[in-house]
């Protein structure tokens, strides 16, 4: 499988990297030629996951961290290893995210605040310590569907994607005069 190198030269950081849509936004960087930092909780999951990046996009340049999105310190250490890659960082994926279903009257503010924190703060951190380190480019949060379209058993993701999309606005209207662009994606079921 090969790109159109239209990323040569570029860092890209991915967080949740060992996931599912991570795994394939790194895949599809790498084949477009940029380098890709992936950051996941599971160091074995990572390698894994490297080593399938490696070997469908043969010659692609992919480190790992090991490190939780939601926690700033290991935010910013993955993000300098990931400049160190290359001296730069051009593009920031930060896919973490999720959440259960579970009734609204059997949800407690721990549960709720849980699923703020990792759909919304993971990508906050991503963007608030990596910014400073890029000279223009793209950040490209995951939101939902579920953002606009909320239904029952879902209130706290609905909430938070709801909040992500609000925080994507802010930062895109922010970050836009330092020739950094903040978009989102809404996939459906995944």
């Amino acid at each position: 499988m090969s790109g159109n190198n239209a990323l040569a030269g570029k860092t890209a950081f991915v967080t949740g990297g060992a996931g599912s849509i991570g795994s394939h936004c790194a895949k599809l960087l790498l084949r477009d030629g940029a380098a890709v930092l992936i950051m996941g909780r599971r160091k074995d999951a990572l390698e894994k996951t490297k080593a399938w990046l490696l070997e469908a996009v043969p010659g692609g340049k992919v480190e790992i961290y090991a490190g939780d999105a939601c926690e700033e310190k290991d935010v910013r250490a993955a993000l300098d290893k990931a400049f160190a890659m290359q001296k730069r960082l051009d593009i920031i994926v930060p896919t973490v995210g999720g959440g259960g279903f579970k009734p609204l009257l059997m949800l407690d503010a721990d549960t709720f605040r849980a699923e703020l924190n990792v759909n919304i703060i993971s990508a906050f951190l991503a963007v608030r310590y990596g910014v400073p380190m890029m000279e223009g480019g793209s950040i490209v949060c995951i939101s939902s569907t579920a953002a606009t379209l909320p239904f029952a058993y879902l209130p706290a993701y609905h909430t938070s994607k709801g909040g992500l999309e609000n925080f994507i606005r802010a930062a895109a209207e922010e970050l836009g005069s330092a020739g950094v662009r903040v978009n989102a994606v809404r996939p459906g079921l995944t």
